[in-house]
């Protein structure tokens, strides 16, 4: 007998019909949200914790509402859990979020507190923005900006960071309305000294994102749900902008060069000038318009926070105290395998080392770990004899893999039954 088609039919979610889903996706349950709508296991399952969450509902007007009550102070705990230095930046990075979301709170007409985050590769821009949207119980989408084109060149254009974002809140419009869009090498968007365009994503791409940067409502594409959209607006969603901007400082220094007069001043600002942590933290729009960002783009990110390379002590802390650092994720992947792994300290100290040599940042971590530890990762997997994996100090500076040895324990039965 042929069922009798209605919207409970259907997931009001994925859109999937409730045959089709049960049959061949996986779905073990449909359930009813009210009297119109229903969802999937499977829905349930991927979005749980943005549907069941108590800091985000939307009431019955269809109007979202955000209990948010985590202090400034509270966010910048919650960063330092997981990310070492960079005081600086992360309470500039939790007041602009804790007064935005304030903002969407309280319906208070105010301008939107943008962020701009300026620092060199691996100084943590990226890991600063994801654990922030973690932190908020937000969904958060990280785009590179030259992977955006004007509309009408092959790229993908601004419409799809939305959808994008939309896609990260399950496809819950109210959800993206209040999300976090992270856009990563900003700088590579600047146009060239001459006044020309680097590229086609340079220019027209800083003009196309003008619209989304304040209020403006965006068809967006629901993922694998062909025609089906939703508008979202862009209104209550933080954007956060990140680059290493390479050479900034010099236009900084020049300006700042420029601006004393005063006899009796120049051997502070000729300290100044290799100063690259001062000349950072005193950056001004116009030093951005002159790198090649134009003034209305450069406008939509009133606060401005620079982020300090990292130096070797920075480094051996990332390697080894933050929540899920390397260090324990390895120490994990090891004893998965029943096998010890010793990391001699002084071979930490070599590592942050080489993490310095490469000009990597922290984000070189997980290569240079897999370069120590691959082998002997290969070597153990599946093994059922306990094992310890040993790496010195020396083994770094020669650029030698792991040593892999059977535990004490076990060597001395090998010995005895030998």
């Amino acid at each position: 007998m042929e069922s009798t088609t209605n919207s409970n039919d259907y997931c009001g979610f994925c859109g999937g019909h409730i045959d089709t889903l049960m049959k061949h996706d996986g779905a073990s349950s449909f359930k009813a949200i009210n009297d119109k709508d229903t969802i999937c296991s499977n829905c349930i399952n991927t979005f749980a914790d943005k549907l069941e969450d108590d800091e985000l509902s939307i009431d019955e007007d269809g109007e979202i509402s955000i209990d948010f009550s985590k202090t400034p102070k509270e966010l910048v705990e919650e960063l330092n859990k997981i990310i070492i230095g960079q005081d600086a930046a992360k309470r500039n990075l939790a007041l602009a979020a804790y007064q935005h979301y304030q903002r969407v709170n309280s319906g208070q007409v105010l301008d939107k507190n943008n962020i701009l985050l300026v620092g060199p590769t691996g100084s943590g821009k990226t890991l600063l923005a994801k654990t922030l949207a973690k932190t908020l119980n937000v969904p958060c989408h990280i785009v590179r900006a030259n992977s955006i084109t004007e509309t009408g060149y092959v790229g993908d254009d601004v419409e799809s960071i939305i959808e994008g974002l939309l896609e990260k809140a399950g496809g819950n419009a109210a959800l993206a309305e209040v999300g976090i869009v992270f856009i990563d090498e900003i700088d590579k968007i600047a146009k060239a000294p001459s006044g020309t365009v680097k590229d086609v994503s340079g220019l027209g791409t800083q003009t196309s994102l003008l619209t989304i940067l304040e209020d403006d409502d965006v068809v967006a594409y629901k993922k694998n749900e062909f025609r089906k959209n939703v508008t979202v607006n862009t209104k209550n969603i933080l954007f956060i902008a990140s680059g290493a901007f390479s050479g900034i400082s010099d236009i900084a220094n020049k300006r700042e060069k420029k601006s004393t007069t005063s006899i009796g001043f120049t051997a502070v600002h000729s300290k100044a000038e290799n100063d690259q942590e001062f000349l950072m933290s005193k950056l001004q729009n116009e030093d951005f318009v002159e790198y090649g960002l134009i003034p209305e783009f450069v406008g939509r990110f009133p606060i401005i926070s620079s982020l300090k390379g990292l130096n070797e002590k920075d480094i051996e802390k990332i390697i080894t105290e933050p929540e899920n650092c390397i260090y324990s994720q390895y120490k994990q992947l090891f004893e998965n395998e029943k096998t010890t792994l010793m990391i001699e300290p002084e071979a930490f100290v070599e590592i942050a080392k080489l993490v310095i040599k490469n000009k990597t940042g922290a984000r070189g971590l997980r290569g240079i770990f897999n370069t120590f530890f691959a082998d002997s990762l290969f070597e153990c997997a599946g093994g059922k004899t306990k094992k310890i994996c040993v790496l010195s100090a020396e083994d770094v500076k020669l650029n030698r893999p792991s040593t892999l040895r059977l535990s004490k324990s076990k060597a001395k039965e090998k010995k005895v039954n030998g």
